[in-house]
């Protein structure tokens, strides 16, 4: 049996603050992310803001994110396994 499974696409995150939904919920194949960011993974929160332009790059102006700190963002990603007999 070889499986293959690639974790790297269709990650999303929200803000916890934002997020009425429980961990038993958010696991299930029939959760709907609405309204989360979309995020290209390896990525930190700050990433993930500046990725959906909610902040504006750090680098250029003074760090706008800190209306963000303190909250958590959890990540989420539904993964298909495609299993073959080989």
């Amino acid at each position: 049996m070889n499986i293959k499974l690639s974790l790297d696409k269709e990650w999303q995150m929200q803000s916890s603050e934002k997020v009425s939904k429980h961990g038993e919920t958010i696991s299930t194949i029939d959760f709907d992310p609405e309204d989360w960011y979309k995020v290209e993974i390896p990525t930190t929160v700050i990433n993930g803001l500046l990725q959906n332009k909610k902040i504006e790059d750090p680098y250029y102006h003074t760090l706008p994110a800190l209306g963000f700190i303190g909250n958590t963002f959890p990540l989420y990603s539904q993964i298909n396994i495609q299993y073959s007999e080989k």
